[in-house]
This record gives structure tokens, C-alpha cells and sequence, in this order.
């Protein structure tokens, strides 16, 4: 019994590990464009492709790291928000000022469409800011 249980616990601690990974490997980074955003220089990447109807994976840095923000909520559409789903990011604990996103991308993709992003202060203040969809030109 104890080897069925040793080998169910390696399993488990391999799939897990193997999901982590996967979970924050979604394909290259795609800067959309840097933006002031209160104090921070605020950086937006698309990581891989965004395919209509599917979920995308994006990276917001922010710089400096401290102070840190409470919370960061992206979405693609209007500045409202209308019909698009809102989704919290997660800070990343490797890379200080780094949030992971993930994204519903809508289909379609309605005309005019941004990736906005909302960065929430520890004070609860609510900064909100756009970028295009598609890759900012190189400089």
C-alpha cells in the first residue's frame, strides 16, 4: 500500500509541476507598447498568438516594482468594457512588477477592439489605460 501511495504522490507532483509550467509558457512576448500609468512605465505583452473565440495568455510589467499594485484587471474591447470579460491578473513572484493575464479573446473580434489594462493602487485608486492589439513597431 505504501508504494501505491509513494507512486500516486510522485504522479501528482509531476503533473503538477508539469501544469506550472505549461500554465506560464504560452509562446514569445509581444510588447503592444510602454505607457506612464500613475507612477509606474507601464509595459504590455501579448505572449503568443491571440486567436478569436480562445483564451490568451498577456504579461503587464510595471516599473518600479514598489509601490506595488493592489491588482491588475485586463480585458479586449471597449473602454467600458461592454460584452468583453474582465479578468485579474496575477502577480508573478519571480519577476517583481510582473503580472500574469490571462484574456478571453472575443469573437469576433469587434472593430476598434484594445487590450486594456486597469491597474488598482493599494489606496484603491483606479488607473485605467489602452494598447493596440497588434505588436508596437520596434524602435
Amino acid at each position: 500500500m505504501s508504494r501505491f501511495l509513494l507512486a500516486a504522490c510522485l504522479m501528482l507532483a509531476a503533473s503538477t509541476s508539469a501544469f506550472a509550467e505549461d500554465k506560464h509558457h504560452h509562446g514569445d512576448d509581444i510588447p503592444l507598447g510602454t505607457k506612464t500609468m500613475g507612477v509606474w512605465q507601464v509595459t504590455a505583452n501579448r505572449i503568443g498568438a491571440w486567436e478569436p473565440g480562445k483564451d490568451g495568455a498577456g504579461a503587464v510589467d510595471l516599473v518600479p516594482a514598489k509601490p506595488a499594485a493592489k491588482a491588475v484587471r485586463v480585458w479586449i474591447g471597449d473602454e467600458e468594457g461592454q460584452s468583453a470579460t474582465k479578468t485579474k491578473g496575477e502577480a508573478e513572484t519571480e519577476h517583481a512588477g510582473g503580472w500574469h493575464c490571462h484574456v478571453v479573446v472575443p469573437n469576433p473580434i469587434p472593430a476598434g477592439a484594445k487590450f486594456w489594462v486597469v491597474i488598482e493602487t493599494e489606496d484603491g485608486k483606479k488607473i485605467k489605460e489602452s494598447f493596440p492589439l497588434e505588436a508596437a513597431p520596434k524602435k
